[in-house]
Parts: structure tokens; sequence; C-alpha cells
């Protein structure tokens, strides 16, 4: 039967069935294409009951509606506007009942079965509009459309149908109490375009119940989706993207990204709020990665972002190549990455907080940062990477009354941060459970701890071989800071050739301050400075150990043993070593010697050096192989040694003092005093003071020289000979005076 069109005329009433009504005299045939003008007598029809037609156009001014309990269906499409659809509105459509499209076949409900061209749409309370199959859009939105009942899109196979919902003008509102279900798209279920906004108190889900084409929710560069309180988006089962925004998005409520498989969960282009009542929970397996922030996007969380606490999601959770900002509010929350948590290439600044596998792994590495990333009173927690916690090769700031904790509660890989780039720490950083390094500074790489920075390396656990292994630029540099390193079982602190290192005045460094911390201390292989307050316990080997370019204990205190633990050596010197004016080396608990200096050492002392005042100690104070310089500000205080205080030993070695050397002063200090059999030069300014000890003051096979004083015995007798000149030794005394008390 060939469609005819049937015209509203409303001239008795509004019911739809009552055949007076329309320009042929009777009610509408199944196969009719209806028009709605508006008219004179300014009645509108009503569908009551259940009522068919083949297509509907409604004009300007004019209006249709459909009674509660009722149902409109239609079996065919009209060509419009360059289209063909089953309904067409220019004017006021209100649904109390349900609309149905696209049911019947082999008929289509045309490209566009609902177009809403001007006007306004009203989907009431349990109203229902289904359309089952589309052949391009099932429905364009151009004005205004409310809806607070169901709006179902696909439900029958519709292998045309390229978008569910496209908005290209005016304001779709969804409801309360809206529930859309969108499936069988194939390219874009909800598409918000040109200057088309999307306001969602309702339900809407995407893919529910078939895949539904390359984008779940595509936002456009001009458009606007607001998710508002009491809203809720599920977007399931589409090959791209689950949400594409080049325009505004603000989520107030929930939004779900869950299962299904695609190449990124949400990409922003534009601007995204997520308020803070917000949560956006990201579930769905992505190839790709879950959240990329692109191209110009601002990304603003106030409020909670959920990735993989469900299931596996994707390579990575968060990629920003542009600005993203994590709010005092904003909580993100990472698990079941396979690389990386979070990448960031441009600006990221943090002030809420982030968590990275609390509840599992999350691939290599927690963050890698290449650009700038601002933690700035924010708080980073990050457990069971499997390479690294961090690595920044861009500029990292944690800055005041902010914190980074690595390893809470799981291990966190081989390094907690491995820097190339810039860090700077101005607040908590804390790293448990890594294996081989706490911090890890390249080559290339500038770390620096500042004012109020408080690093704590392995105070819960740590099973790291190194704390800090510096190869490039380490700096404490503000008073207020401090470094504690505990739990490594190689090295505490370690730096590499070609490196630097510095410690500020006022800020400490404390080695093994509550736990077994390995076998050496710090160990230098290049330039280091310390004017701070450095201590070091609980290793095994050496305290501190520097074998290449210059260390300068400039100012501050270096403390060896000061509280527990037994080393080998305190101090072992076999490069340049310089103790400055302001300095104070105190070195106790060793076995072997508390100072000793290599046949490539050079150590010059210009403040205090105090060894064995504290506890018992080793076999000497100090063993020389090399060269030594006392300043006439350097003072050297030797007890509590078991053979030798100074062992000066072997050709080529010399011992020259301007200062003051102390041995025996408060207790004994073992068999020989002195020990030499090398050079001793006491100049005119010098001084040496020798008690308690047990078998000679001075053992001498070689040659001592003085034109200072040398005074045995004053404070308490010498036990046995005070010098013993062996064969070959020479003890010249110029211009001094060797003073023995008896």
């Amino acid at each position: 039967m060939n469609a005819q069109t049937w015209v509203w005329e409303g001239t008795y009433n509004v019911d739809w069935s009552f055949g007076p009504n329309w320009d042929l005299g009777i009610a509408p045939s199944p196969n009719a294409d209806v028009q709605i003008y508006s008219n004179s007598n300014g009645i509108n029809p009503t569908v009551i009951g259940t009522k068919g037609c083949k297509s509907i156009i409604i004009f300007d001014s004019a209006s249709l509606s459909i009674a509660p309990g009722s149902s409109l269906s239609t079996t065919g499409s009209i060509g419009v506007n360059g289209q063909t659809s089953a309904f067409f509105n220019r004017g006021t459509f209100i649904n109390n009942g349900d609309l149905i499209i696209g049911t019947a076949s082999p008929s289509s409900p045309g490209t566009i079965p609902f177009w809403n061209v001007a006007g306004s749409v009203s989907n009431s309370s349990n109203a229902t509009i289904k359309i089952s199959k589309a052949d391009l859009v099932g429905i364009v939105s151009q004005a205004t459309f409310s809806n607070s009942g169901s709006i179902i899109i696909g439900e029958a196979a519709s292998p045309n149908m390229q978008v569910g919902l496209q908005l290209t003008e005016g304001t779709f509102t969804n409801n309360y109490n809206g529930n859309i279900e969108i499936n069988r798209s194939t390219s874009t279920p909800v598409f918000i375009s040109n200057s088309s906004s999307l306001v969602n108190s309702g339900d809407i889900y995407i893919g529910n119940n078939q895949a539904s084409g390359n984008n779940g929710l595509e936002i456009g560069a001009s458009a606007t989706l607001t998710n508002d309180i009491g809203g809720k988006i599920e977007i399931d089962d589409v090959l791209l993207y689950g949400i594409l925004n080049t325009g505004t998005a603000i989520n107030k409520a929930e939004i779900d990204i869950k299962s299904g498989d695609c190449e990124f969960s949400l990409v922003n282009t534009g601007t995204f709020t997520n308020t803070a009542e917000g949560v956006i929970n990201f579930n769905m397996s992505a190839d790709q990665m879950n959240l990329f922030n692109t191209d110009g996007g601002t990304f603003n969380n106030n409020a909670t972002l959920n990735f993989g606490q469900l299931g596996n999601i994707a390579s990575r959770a968060i990629q920003n190549q542009a600005t993203f900002n994590n709010q005092t509010s904003g909580e993100i929350n990472i698990d079941r990455t396979s690389e990386f948590a979070l990448v960031n290439i441009l600006d990221f600044t943090n002030n809420g907080e982030i968590n990275m596998g609390d509840l599992a792994a999350i691939g290599q590495m927690g963050i890698n940062n290449l650009g700038n990333f601002s933690n700035s009173s924010g708080h980073i927690s990050i457990n069971r990477a499997s390479n690294r916690a961090m690595e920044n090769t861009g500029t990292f700031d944690n800055v005041t009354s902010s914190s980074i904790n690595i390893g809470s509660s799981n291990t966190s890989g081989s390094f907690g941060i491995v820097n190339a780039g810039t860090f700077s720490n101005g607040s908590s950083l804390t790293i448990n459970r890594v294996t081989s390094s706490g911090i890890s500074n390249l080559g290339g790489g500038t770390f620096t701890n500042g004012f109020q920075g408080n690093i704590r390396i392995g105070n819960v656990s740590l099973s790291a071989s190194n704390g800090i292994e510096n190869a490039g630029t380490f700096s404490q540099t503000s008073f207020g800071s401090s470094i504690e390193i505990n739990g490594t079982s190689n090295i505490a602190f370690l730096t590499s050739p070609s490196s630097t290192t510095s410690i500020a005045g006022l800020s400490d460094l404390k080695i093994g301050n509550t736990s077994n911390s390995g076998i050496e201390g710090i160990v230098t292989q290049d330039d280091f400075t310390s004017n701070g307050n450095i201590s070091i316990n609980r290793v095994t080997t050496t305290g501190f150990r520097s074998t290449g370019g210059t260390t300068n204990i400039a100012g501050g205190s270096l403390k060896v043993g000061d509280v527990t633990g037994t080393v080998d050596y305190g101090v072992d010197v076999s490069s340049t070593f310089t103790v400055g004016t302001n300095a104070d080396i105190e070195i106790n608990r060793f076995t072997e010697a508390g100072l000793y200096n290599s046949s490539t050492g050079s150590l010059v002392i210009n403040g205090d050096l105090r060894i064995g005042n504290g506890v018992s100690s080793g076999r000497y104070g100090i063993h020389n192989l090399s060269d030594i310089t006392v300043n006439a500000t350097g003072n050297i205080e030797i007890n509590k040694t078991i053979n030798n205080a100074i062992r000066n030993l072997s050709s080529g070695t010399s011992l020259t003092n301007f200062g003051t050397i102390h041995i025996g002063n408060n207790t004994g200090t073992g068999q020989y005093g002195i020990y030499n059999t090398g050079l001793i030069d006491n100049e005119s300014s010098g001084e040496i003071f020798i008690d308690r000890t047990s078998i000679n003051a001075i053992y001498n096979a070689s040659l001592i020289r003085t034109d200072g004083d040398i005074n045995m015995g004053a404070t308490s007798a010498n036990t046995g000979v005070d010098i013993l000149n062996e064969a070959g030794g020479v003890l010249e005394i110029q211009s001094g005076n060797v003073i023995v008390h008896e």
C-alpha cells in the first residue's frame, strides 16, 4: 500500500483517533505520513491508546502529545531536509507514553529516525522513546530536549547506524529519572557537536549490551557535557575512545568506563573538570592508555579518579601532554597497569592525593616525568612497581607541605627514584622496599634536598643494595633539611666519578640511625663537600671512604660510630681529604683504624679530629700511608686505641703538624702513642701531647723532626720507655722541646 499524507486540522478535539480532526476525515493508517501544523483552533493532537503511522512531521508552533499508558509506532520514514526521518520535530513533542521507531521490518526508519530540528521535546517520567535501528543517526537534536523517562537506541541490528545520539545545537537534559541506553552504533554512540550541550542527572549506558563503535562519547570543540549531581554515565565495549573531549566536560557525579577493549578510555584536548562530587572509574582495557590529556587540553581533578580497581586496564593509566591539575580535594588511585601508572610530558600539578599500587601491580614504573611536575601540598604513594617507582628526566618539585611515600606497604621495584633531570625536594620523601637503590641520580641529573626537605630511606623496611647513588649533582642546600638512610645491604650513600655532592650547614645526613645499613656508609669517587652534620652508624666495614676527587668536610660534623655498631675503618682516605676550620670529625667503635690514609690519600686537617673519645675503639687511631698535614687551627685527639694512636708507616709517608695533637689525654691509648717508620715534622707552632701509653710514647725507626714541643706524661705517665729510637731512627730536636714528665 502506498503511503499517503495525513494533515492534522484539529477541528473538534485533541484526540488523534477522531477522524474529523484530520484532513482526510479518518484517523491515520499505519502507512500514513502524518503532518501536524499549528491551526487557528489551537488544538494539537494527543495519542490515546495504541496507534501507528509511517512517519511524523511536527511543524513550527505545533505540538504532539502521547498520553500516559499510550503508544505511537512508526513503520517507515519520509524524505526531509535532504535526509529521511521517521519523526521530524520543529514544534513541541510531549511524550508521556511510548514512542516506538524502527521495529517494523523490512522498512527503514530512515537515516535520522528521530530529528528534533527546532522547538522542544519532553520525554516524561515513565515514558519511553525506543529507536531500534537507524541508517545514519538514531536521534539528532538541534533544539531543546528534556528526558525524564527512557530512551533506548540500537536494540536491533543496525549496520549503518554511525551515531546513536547526536546533538548539534541547543541543550539536551537527561533529568534525575532519565535513562538512556545506546548500542550497536558503528562510530559514536553519543556525539555532542557544534555549540550544543548535554546535561545529565540521570543514567546513560553506552554499549552495555552490544559493541558500540569507535568512540563512546564525543564532545566537540564548542560543545559542553555536564554530568550533574545524581548522574551516571557507563561506557562499555567501544574500539577507540571511551570519551573524546575537544570541548568542555564537567563531571559532578559518576562516570564508569568499564569492560571491553579500546585504544584510549578518555582523551581530552579541551577542558575537562572532575568536580568535588565527581567520580570517574576506569576499568576498560585500553591498548594505549586510559586517560590521555593532550594537544592543549586542561584536565582539572577535584574529586576521585579510579584506575584498575576491578581488572587490568592499560599500559598507562594517565599520560599528560598538556596541563593536568589534581586539586586539593582530588584523589587519583591507580592499579593494574602493565607499563607506567602516570606519564607526564608537559605540566602536571598535584595538590591532592595520588595512590599507586595499593591494590595490585602497576607495571614497570609509577611516575615517569619528562615535563614539569609540581607536587605542591600534594601526597603521592607508590607501591608494587616492578622496576622503579619514579623516573624523572624533566623537572620535578616536591614542595613544602607535600609528601612522596614509596614502598610503604609493598615492594616497589629496583629503584625508588631515578633522576636524570632536575629534582627538588622541599618536604617529605620516604622510600622503602626497593632492591637496588633508594635514589639514583644519574649523570646530568641534579637532585636538591632544600629547605624543610626530609628524605627517609629504609626507615620502615629496605633491602636495597645502596641508599643513594649520585652520578650527577646532588646537594642538600639548606638548614632544617635532613637525610636518613637505613636498611641498605651495601653502601648507604655512593657517589660516582664525575659527580658533585654537597651538604649545607645546619642540615643533617644520618646513616644507620635505626637499623643496619650495609658494608659502607659513604663512598665518594669525586667531589664531596659538607658543612652539615653527618652521622654514620651500623655499617660493617667503613664509615666514610673517599676514593676520588676532593672531599672537604668544610664545617659541621662527621661522626662515625657515635650511636652504635662497629666498623673496621671509621674514615678511609684514598684521595684529597680536607677538614675545615669549623669542622669536627669524631670516630668511635672501629676495630682496625679510626682514620686510614692510604698510599693515594692526602689529608689536611684545619679543624678537629677526635678518635676514641667516647667508646673503646680498635687497633689504630690514625693509620697513615701517605701525607697528613695538621695546620695551625687543626686539633687531633686520640684515645682508647689498642696498638697505636698514630701509625705513620713506611718510607714516603709524612705527618706534618702545625697544630695540636693530644694522645691519651682522657684515657689509655694502647701500646704506642706514635709508631713511626716514615717522616714526622712537628713544626714550630706544633704541639704533641702523649699520655697513658702501655709500652712507648714514641716508637721511631725513621725520622722525627721537631721545631715545636713534644710533651710526654704531662697528664698521666706513660708505661715503659717514653721514646724508643730503633736502629736507623733519628730524632731531630731543632728549636723545640721534648719534655718527659715522670
